[in-house]
């Protein structure tokens, strides 16, 4: 519970110390189970108290409650609809309002068991209230919300009427159940420190948030635009509104009236690359004129779809793109664009749109960008350049184009489907710039950073390359190495770049991955990120975007393996139960190919998943896997089939034979083959010890009065506990009350960690529990397990989780329900929507930012966002 809370009320800003004290009246040793408009329960020392006040609840005691759980009701079934769509700043945000709504609740809950007179419940009550409403609608100010504008309108006008979120620093708390000239308003009498709001719902089903500063923003293409003037802003239609522009165009001229924009140019974002983790991109057009932007997963060798570009985007539509590249310059993505009868040109593309910057000499099908930002185009009639394109403006329309040509001459010069620029001294002479291309096996090589450009073609050996007729339509550049891949699905190659030899006319290109045939296509790729091919990288799993209780299972497990068994990484889909493919740990990712793997868990230090591997006669392994390899850790002993790790890092694992631990995990190298481990032994143990079938992990000083690290897992009806802090290791084991007490709920192959909750699945689908882990008693050993969701059978499993991800199952203690053997009254309820239920987000999300605040200078947000999808 916070310390202090304010509320203003007409521009009057003042605290509530009695607030602090009502909550300070509730012993330590109490706490609040539920509370409701017409009873109170308090929990004290191990019993429960029901106490009514004479006549009923006052009204004001009753709308408090109504209001305070209406905000607890929207908060949580929003952040679940967020969540899926990966919008984190509502996620935060409704988090915030979920936590705020319940201090309320405790402090009505607190008020209502520590007085007696009626009165007093009233006056409190009404006080709750002005916090809630501190902004009443007989106070709000007419047409306050046309001093707002979108946010979009400060990034690119052409989405201000979209749907929009955004992140940045909040003032004081949620506000709950206002219009949006109510929102506007309590902004207003801000003064200075409030900037703009972000609003979701409608009048009194809706939350409000203020702002001192901006920092992110997230549109929504895929939903319907808003009417700016008439919805958004309180407006009506045709009269001078928005910026002074009058009439039906006035939201649509933003562009060009408002920001200083020239008419016919636009402005094009950069093509979305991760930081972190580069993946090699294609273009392609079907035979059917379908255009798609695609990425490669290294792994599987299957392109998957990033973007459709779809042919509305032109006017008239055009037939297909290729020759792309991302300029080193700028990020921007560009391509050659064919549209019938009126020729080829030089596009630029975001996720939303296509602009023109320059005809191009004909069909291009091969391009890329040196580091001036200078593109090479290839086509049948030679190899081109167009200068210092990050200075050449963007149009919305092709006939807006200049009539010069920008582009040189094409010179007839032998080159391959796709380029890649590489600097380096090939010719023992200094540092040159040339372009790389493949055709059939032979390597083209141009020297452009001198003039005139001179050309060598080279032979091709190397492990899986048979001289034949090729077409290598995808070419990309990671950290200094370079790869192709023939259309005809032969799978990528690496070029060794120290073997080539130009006075030999000779190199080297090795098979390194595969990939599925493709057509009509051009590769290309971001300059951040690691290179996905290399073998001592793996990526860090996404835990704020991915689903939160993940399992590995292994199908048709025997010994030796068989080419039927399978290993999945899978999610939980909490509202149905049932358990959804993420992706396949192929068994050719390891020579040879593994039997099972196990133990997983993600390392909190790295965010990398870490599984134990069996591999048929060749022992058991640490290995890290991501959706395209997998990479080599340590030698574990022998077979696991539970594994966890704590906060610092250290990894620890059970089989048969006990309890194993690692330290520092983190700062063990990756190796390609388990060859490589050497017979170091990296792992204590193991300390003989019986557990469950899957771990989860509990630092704490609740349980022996000092900080411990103990292990947990549930085996029956019993929770098993291991202290490991120090050896020699102590173990208890307790009754599970709320467990199931079925024969078949023996093995509990799932456990996750989660910021403030423990949860347990067995494999035989009796649902998911929580361990209440303040329940705990390790004297008269016993625990309290509560169900919050169903689980499907499933085998050879293992769950695991982002131990800092809030938990996608929740309860409260504020909530109604029935006991369940002698377990606290609680009710569990999960908060994450599926896909299904998307639509029941808010119908008004807006972003707003006084327009009066940002004349001079536009707000400076760092991040952008497009959603995929609508809600």
């Amino acid at each position: 519970m916070v310390a202090r809370l304010t509320f203003f009320f007409v521009g009057v800003t003042f605290a509530y110390p009695r607030f602090v004290a009502w909550a300070s009246r509730i012993p330590a040793n109490e706490e609040i189970v539920s509370v409701s408009s017409d009873v109170f329960v308090q929990k004290r020392r191990g019993r429960q108290a029901t106490l009514r006040l004479p006549h009923g609840p006052p009204p004001e005691f009753a709308q408090l409650v109504k209001v305070a759980e209406g905000m607890r009701e929207m908060s949580s079934r929003n952040r679940g609809t967020f969540a899926y769509l990966g919008d984190n700043a509502s996620v935060h945000l409704m988090n915030t309002a979920e936590e705020y709504s319940v201090e309320l609740l405790h402090a009505a809950g607190v008020a209502r068991g520590s007085l007696s007179a009626r009165q007093d419940l009233i006056e409190r009550s009404r006080s709750l209230l002005d916090i809630l409403y501190p902004v009443k609608p007989e106070h709000e100010w007419l047409d306050a919300a046309k001093q707002y504008v979108p946010i979009m309108s400060f990034v690119d006008a052409n989405f201000a009427r979209l749907r929009q979120t955004c992140s940045g620093e909040t003032l004081d708390k949620p506000i709950y159940g206002v219009s949006r000239e109510g929102c506007a308003t309590a902004c207003d009498v801000k003064d200075d420190g409030c900037i703009g709001f972000s609003y979701y719902g409608n009048d009194d089903r809706s939350l409000c948030f203020l702002f001192s500063k901006f920092s992110s923003v997230t549109y929504y293409p895929e939903c319907e635009a808003l009417d700016l003037r008439a919805s958004m802003l309180g407006g009506q239609r045709g009269r001078d509104g928005l910026f002074g522009v009058k009439g039906e165009a006035g939201a649509l001229e933003l562009r060009a009236s408002t920001f200083g924009g020239q008419r016919g140019v636009v402005k094009v974002s950069k093509w979305e690359c991760d930081s972190k983790d580069a993946l090699p991109f294609q273009s392609t057009t079907t035979e059917s004129g379908i255009t798609r932007i695609e990425s490669l997963n290294i792994g599987t060798g299957k392109y998957k779809e990033v973007l459709e570009i779809p042919k509305s985007w032109t006017v008239p539509a055009f037939r297909s793109i290729n020759s792309c590249a991302i300029n080193p310059r700028d990020g921007i993505l560009h391509c050659s664009m064919e549209i019938n009868n009126k020729g080829s040109f030089l596009v630029r593309i975001d996720k939303t749109q296509v602009a023109f910057v320059t005809k191009l000499p004909g069909w291009r099908y091969a391009a890329t960008f040196d580091d001036h930002g200078n593109y090479y185009l290839y086509g049948n009639s030679g190899l081109s350049v167009i200068a210092d394109v990050t200075n050449m403006p963007s149009y919305e329309d092709l006939h807006d184009l200049r009539p010069q040509e920008e582009f040189t001459h094409p010179k007839d010069v032998p080159m391959g489907a796709d380029l890649v620029p590489l600097t380096k001294d090939l010719e023992n002479n200094g540092i040159q710039t040339y372009l790389l291309s493949m055709q059939d096996t032979n390597l083209h090589v141009v020297r452009i950073s001198t003039t005139p450009w001179k050309h060598w073609e080279l032979v091709c050996e190397g492990n899986g390359l048979t001289p034949r007729p090729l077409t290598w339509g995808s070419a990309w550049s990671f950290g200094g190495k370079y790869y192709f891949a023939p259309d005809s699905g032969e799978g990528v190659h690496e070029l060794d770049v120290a073997s080539i030899n130009l006075v030999d006319e000779s190199a080297k290109l090795n098979w390194v991955s595969p990939a599925q045939v493709t057509d009509w296509n051009d590769g290309f790729n971001c300059f951040t990120g690691h290179d996905p091919w290399d073998p001592d990288y793996l990526k860090e799993w996404d835990c704020e975007k991915q689903p939160k209780a993940l399992q590995v299972t292994t199908t048709h497990l025997t010994v030796p393996t068989t080419p039927e068994s399978k290993s999945y990484v899978e999610f939980l889909n909490i509202e149905e139960g049932k358990y959804e493919l993420l992706f396949e740990v192929e068994k050719s990712w390891t020579d040879p190919p593994f039997n099972c793997i196990n133990s997983c868990a993600i390392n909190p230090k790295d965010n990398i998943i870490h599984c134990t591997m069996e591999i048929d006669n060749r022992g058991s392994f640490l290995v890290r896997i991501d959706d395209t390899k997998v990479g080599y850790v340590a030698k574990v002993p022998g077979w696991q089939y539970a594994g966890i790790f704590d906060s610092k890092g250290n990894y620890y694992m059970y089989g048969n034979s006990g309890i194993s631990v690692m330290n520092f995990v983190n700062i063990l190298p990756t190796k390609k083959s388990y060859l490589e481990l050497g017979h170091e032994q990296h792992y204590n143990g193991p300390h003989s010890m019986q557990m469950g079938a899957d771990l989860a992990v509990l630092e704490t000083a609740e349980l022996e009065g000092k900080s411990e690290t103990y292990l947990l897992a549930v085996e029956s009806s019993h929770l098993h506990i291991a202290r490991v802090t120090e050896l020699p290791l102590k173990q208890w084991k307790l009754w599970g009350y709320g467990l199931p007490q079925s024969e078949s709920a023996i093995t509990w192959g799932s456990a996750w960690n989660f910021d403030g909750g423990i949860f347990f699945a067995p494999d035989s689908a009796e649902g998911v529990f929580q361990l209440l882990t303040n329940t705990i008693d390790l004297q008269q050993k016993n625990a309290r397990f509560v169900k919050v969701g169903n689980s499907q059978k499933t085998n050879w499993n293992d769950g695991f989780s982002c131990s800092q991800n809030i938990s996608p199952f929740s309860f409260s203690l504020l909530d109604k329900s029935q006991p369940q053997a002698k377990a606290p009254t609680v009710r569990a309820f999960a908060d994450v929507q599926s896909k299904h239920e998307a639509h029941k987000a808010p119908e008004h999300v807006q972003c707003m930012a006084k327009l009066s605040r940002f004349q001079v200078s536009k707000p400076p947000i760092a991040n952008v966002s497009r959603a995929a999808f609508c809600f």
